[in-house]
């Protein structure tokens, strides 16, 4: 099911009612003239964070491309993979700019990434590993594949300096991801704030204690995908780690008149 993309306004009084509900206060923040400013404050006794919010909603020229094959009776096809895209890097540079701008008294900078429309779990997918640089490894031999933190370039490491969190929603479901390159990350995690998401959080750090992630080295040669698959299986004693991150493959075709496949007739 295709979900509906909220407006701004719709997104901003939803995620206000959220934090309502749950003991915290929201204070609206309005732009100063022509500079942007992040959406709201969020505080409680103990905590004042500040939260910018975005919304990923399908590209328009894919849909009407998707929609224009399927309406001539084609089949559309369409591949995207699970890495770090350019596109979702540039709109959280862009939430966090609106955050620096923002002069309010706050501990944190929170942004709120909220994938909407057709895929929408397959973009939060793509945040997600937009801000960690995250791969999915598996060790030769063995089947036991892990999540990589940093593997990649990251936002998070670019903005470590300035962004304490995301949440990366779709439909429903949310996750609450640490920066844990932020140098105030040990505080962020004993805050009211990030006990609000319970078990729903990302944390590489106790992903890695836990054994269910490997973290790249912080000098690992990013950009060489040999090398930095050598760095990783060196760090960890793995013999060897091939990189098996998914890509989303869907085909989509339109059902014929009464709900019925179109008849195809051989001459």
């Amino acid at each position: 099911m295709v979900r509906t993309i909220p407006s701004e306004k719709e997104f901003r009084e939803a995620t206000s009612e959220w934090f309502n509900s749950r003991g915290f206060r929201v204070e609206n923040i309005s732009e100063d003239g022509n500079e942007e400013r992040a959406d709201m404050l969020i505080f409680d006794d103990s905590v004042r964070v500040l939260l910018e919010l975005k919304i990923k909603g399908e590209n328009e020229l894919e849909a009407a491309e998707r929609d224009s094959i399927l309406q001539g009776g084609g089949v559309h096809r369409y591949s995207e993979s699970s890495l770090r895209r350019n596109r979702m890097s540039a709109i959280i540079s862009k939430g966090v700019s609106q955050l620096t701008k923002t002069p309010i008294e706050r501990e944190f900078n929170i942004l709120w990434l909220h994938s909407a429309g057709r895929y929408a779990d397959h973009h939060g997918t793509r945040f997600i590993a937009s801000l960690y640089g995250r791969r999915w490894l598996v060790p030769i031999p063995g089947q036991d594949g892990r999540y990589c933190y940093y593997f990649d370039n990251s936002d998070f490491f670019r903005h470590r300096a300035d962004l304490s969190a995301a949440v990366i929603s779709w439909g429903d479901e949310g996750l609450l991801c640490i920066n844990d390159l932020h140098p105030t990350t040990d505080n962020f995690r004993q805050s009211s704030f990030r006990a609000l998401f319970g078990d729903c959080c990302i944390d590489p750090p106790e992903a890695e204690s836990a054994g269910e992630a490997y973290i790249a080295p912080a000098d690992g040669p990013r950009g060489d995908l040999d090398a930095i698959l050598k760095a990783v299986a060196m760090k960890y004693n793995v013999a060897r780690l091939i990189d098996f991150s998914p890509t989303l493959h869907i085909a989509e075709a339109s059902v014929g008149d009464g709900g019925k496949w179109p008849r195809i007739e051989s001459h």
